[in-house]
């Protein structure tokens, strides 16, 4: 009796299992979400910012008419978040497609005189480095807390079109040069 009872829930079984391996198999990653979330979110840039001169620099348009801008957000009161600016500026570099790509690394420091201090040495000709006193560029785009998060590529229109840092996630890196020359070759 018992058997009989085995083989007549076998099938109601067996097929509830291959649906919800199926439906596993459908669902995208977390990366994949976050993605389709920001995928053409406007990021606002404040009118308080303002832009810090490095060595060898002049006073530019503060959002040039680049097809493309790889943007990140750095708060200046952590010391090994400073040092990413390093890895940013060495993976601008080691773009080799079309020259139309503007890097814009926004600091929010405790005060301007810190931040200059910091910078007094750094050499980035393509950089455009701005101070954002009052936090104001990340309340006004709701950026996400992890560091991970904090790089975006954005299109001319400033919309973004990949988030994450490839600073901190070296698997984003050939994504976001091959996004980049897709981007630039759309007219």
């Amino acid at each position: 009796m018992r058997i009989l009872r085995f083989y007549t829930y076998l099938p109601f079984v067996t097929l509830s299992i291959l649906f919800s391996c199926n439906r596993v198999q459908n669902t995208k990653s977390p990366n994949d979400l976050l993605q389709e979330k920001w995928k053409n979110k406007q990021i606002i840039f404040p009118d308080k910012l303002k832009q810090v001169i490095l060595k060898g620099q002049e006073l530019s348009i503060l959002f040039p008419n680049s097809d493309v801008k790889v943007i990140t957000y750095i708060d200046a009161g952590c010391s090994s978040c400073m040092l990413e600016l390093d890895e940013w500026l060495k993976f601008i570099a080691g773009y080799n497609g079309p020259n139309k790509v503007k890097f814009v690394a926004i600091f929010k420091a405790p005060n301007y005189s810190y931040l200059e201090y910091y910078l007094k040495d750094k050499h980035a000709p393509n950089a455009l480095i701005l101070y954002d006193q009052n936090d104001e560029f990340y309340k006004k785009n709701n950026l996400p807390p992890s560091n991970k998060l904090k790089g975006m590529l954005l299109s001319k229109n400033n919309k973004v079109e990949l988030i994450g840092s490839p600073v901190y996630l070296s698997e984003l890196k050939p994504i976001y040069y091959k996004k980049i020359d897709s981007l630039n070759t759309i007219r």
